[in-house]
C-alpha cells in the first residue's frame, strides 16, 4: 500500500507539472521518465542495501514533497498560470541576459537537477554499500534496462513525441510500473533480479518500428501500434501481479484483502 501511495504522488507530480506549467509534450515525457527512473533507483537502492531512503538530509522527504506538491496545485488556482509561467528568466534575474528561456522552463530545468542529485547519491550509497563491493557490475547493470527507455524515446520522431504524447506516456509508465514492482517484490523476497528485464523488448521493437516506417499512413500506423503496446503492458502488468500476488498468497497461507481465519476443528 505504502508503494502504491507513492506511485500515486508520482503520477500527481507528473499531472501537476503537465497541466500548471504548461511545457511541450519532449519537456512532459523527460519529466516523466527522470521522475520514474529516481523512483525505480530508490527501490534498487534499497534491493541491494535492504534500506529505503525516504529523505535528503533528514529534513526533506516524502512528506514534505506531497505536502508541497499540494500546496504548489492550491498556489496555482489563485494565479493566471499562463501568464506567470511563460514570464521570461530575466524577468526575475534582469541580470541574465536576452534568452528565450520561460519560468515554466526554468522550474523544469531545476526539478531535473533535483532528481540527477537524487540518482547520484543512491548510486554513491550502493556503489560503497558492502554487499556491492565486489559485484558492482551486476549491481549497476541492474540499471541498462530502465535507462534504455530513456534512449528509446531520443530515437522517437518529434512528431510521434507531439501527435502521441499520450500513448507514448501510457506504455512507458506501465512499463515503469511494471519494473518497480517486480524489484520490490524481488526485494522483499530475497530473490535474484536479473540484470537485464525482456519486459522492455516490445517497447524497444516498436521504437525502431517507428523510426523506420516513412509510408504516407505513418500517423496511423505509429497511433495504433503504440496503442497495441499499451495494451501489451496492460496485460503483462496485470498477468504478472496477479501471479505474484497468487503465490505469495499460497505461500504465506493468507489472503490478499481479508484476513484470513483459522477454520475450525
Amino acid at each position: 500500500f505504502d508503494h502504491g501511495v507513492d506511485c500515486v504522488c508520482n503520477l500527481a507530480f507528473c499531472a501537476n507539472i503537465f497541466g500548471l506549467v504548461m511545457i511541450g509534450s519532449g519537456w512532459c515525457l523527460m519529466i516523466q521518465f527522470t521522475l520514474q527512473f529516481t523512483f525505480y533507483m530508490a527501490q534498487w537502492e534499497e534491493y541491494h542495501t535492504h534500506v529505503l531512503q525516504h529523505s535528503v538530509g533528514g529534513v526533506f522527504g516524502v512528506t514534505e514533497v506531497n505536502y508541497g506538491l499540494a500546496l504548489f496545485t492550491l498556489l496555482n488556482a489563485f494565479l493566471d498560470r499562463k501568464a506567470l509561467w511563460r514570464l521570461p528568466i530575466n524577468y526575475f534575474l534582469p541580470f541574465l541576459p536576452d534568452n528565450n528561456i520561460h519560468l515554466g522552463h526554468a522550474s523544469l530545468i531545476g526539478t531535473l537537477i533535483m532528481f540527477s542529485l537524487l540518482i547520484i547519491g543512491s548510486l554513491k550509497r550502493v556503489s560503497a554499500h558492502p554487499n556491492v563491493r565486489n559485484n558492482r557490475m551486476t549491481a549497476f547493470g541492474q540499471l541498462i534496462t530502465p535507462a534504455s527507455i530513456g534512449i528509446a524515446l531520443v530515437f522517437l520522431p518529434q512528431s510521434v513525441l507531439e501527435n502521441q504524447t499520450r500513448y507514448v506516456s501510457l506504455a512507458m509508465g506501465l512499463l515503469f510500473s511494471l519494473l518497480t514492482k517486480k524489484i520490490i517484490v524481488f526485494s522483499m523476497a530475497k530473490m535474484t533480479f536479473a540484470t537485464i528485464q525482456l519486459e522492455a523488448i516490445p517497447l524497444l521493437l516498436v521504437t525502431f518500428f517507428i523510426q523506420r516506417n516513412n509510408a504516407d499512413d505513418a500517423t496511423t500506423f505509429d497511433q495504433r501500434i503504440l496503442q497495441l503496446l499499451c495494451l501489451w503492458y496492460m496485460f503483462r502488468l496485470h498477468k504478472w501481479a496477479w501471479l505474484a500476488v497468487n503465490q505469495i498468497c499460497r505461500r504465506l497461507d493468507i489472503y490478499c484483502f481479508t484476513i484470513k481465519h483459522p477454520k475450525k476443528s
